[in-house]
């Protein structure tokens, strides 16, 4: 059985993945989440949280968001233009003046190329954040042309100041509105099933 102090990161490590902190019944009476809800949730989505030295981390890892890592996970794309990506380089201090030499490819989903290309960035990003372990400099690299709809891995590689650092990413090319049945878009309205978690 967890203590207080330990449900209260318990409880702050589920809000920032996304687990409500309470919710309301059909009565329209509150319910808090319970601490052993909180812990299945957790264990459920793969989030360390038992051993107290590894749930402090993944909090502070997961408070930082996109600044804790190279790249996102997962990156959704508008079709019909070239796409610009945000990295998050990890340097050992707020200055230096080495550049930066990226180089990446796009893959399709079952690993045919793409595109491959090599960039240098002489000056550094204006973005900057302290993360543990150093400071993490936001940069944008556009992709060299256009992805249709679908799927497709990328992955990039950074140097600068004697660090090098690897990251992929989930590209999702999708359209900026999804299918609309007639009948809807007439105003009508159609029954469906939810699943509340």
């Amino acid at each position: 059985m967890a203590d207080k102090a330990a449900n209260t990161e318990i409880a702050a490590l589920g809000r920032v993945c996304g687990i409500a902190p309470e919710y309301g019944d059909n009565f329209g009476r509150r319910h808090p989440t319970s601490p052993d809800t909180f812990q299945a949730l957790l264990s459920a989505m793969g989030v360390p949280w038992e051993e107290p030295e590894r749930r402090r981390e993944e909090l502070i890892r997961r408070r930082l968001g996109p600044w804790s890592r190279l790249l996102e996970p997962v990156q959704v794309l508008s079709p019909g233009a070239p796409a610009t990506i945000g990295c998050h380089l990890l340097t050992p201090s707020v200055e230096f003046s080495s550049p930066i030499r990226l180089g990446a490819t796009v893959t399709t989903a079952d690993s045919a190329p793409i595109f491959a290309w090599q960039a240098e960035f002489s000056s550094p990003p204006a973005a900057t954040r302290a993360v543990p372990g150093g400071f993490r400099r936001r940069l944008e690299v556009r992709l060299p042309g256009e992805l249709p709809l679908g799927y497709y891995d990328l992955r990039i590689r950074v140097e600068a100041v004697g660090l090098r650092e690897e990251g992929r990413s989930r590209l999702i090319v999708a359209p900026e509105r999804t299918y609309l049945p007639g009948c809807l878009a007439a105003g009508r309205r159609l029954w469906g099933f939810n699943l509340p978690l």
